[in-house]
């Protein structure tokens, strides 16, 4: 089984990147999750997941987070040009796969990320 990484030109990675985000960012909540969410200058979406030990205090349960949302995003069909934060809550430690997909779309969908053909973020349901 190969696994898939998520390419590093569409992860954000540099500080300054972030700031930026926090700067011109806006927000959009979900119980489970805080999505931040700017436009960019590039013809593709950068990715970024956070989640904090306040969320969960063993690094498993935080990796699996991570792994979830970061699997979401990659067969996800969004709009180029955007710089997206994915914030965990602690909800979110309850939620299932299905759960963290559709308040990724919920999300998604409210910031304008997703293209209009796409059924959302995760593909088919």
């Amino acid at each position: 089984m190969a696994r898939e990484s998520f390419p590093k030109s569409r992860r954000l990675r540099r500080q300054a990147d972030f700031a930026a985000l926090r700067r011109r960012g806006a927000s959009y909540a979900h119980p489970y999750l805080v999505l931040r969410a700017a436009p960019n200058a590039l013809s593709h979406t950068r990715f970024a997941f956070a989640v904090g030990k306040r969320v969960a205090k063993r690094a498993v349960v935080r990796n699996l987070l991570r792994r979830r949302m970061r699997d979401v995003a990659r067969r996800s069909d969004v709009r180029g040009g955007w710089d997206a934060l994915f914030i965990a809550r602690p909800a979110c430690v309850g939620a299932d796969f299905a759960g963290v997909r559709k308040a990724m779309r919920a999300v998604g969908r409210r910031a304008g990320l997703l293209t209009e053909a796409s059924g959302g973020l995760g593909g088919a349901e």
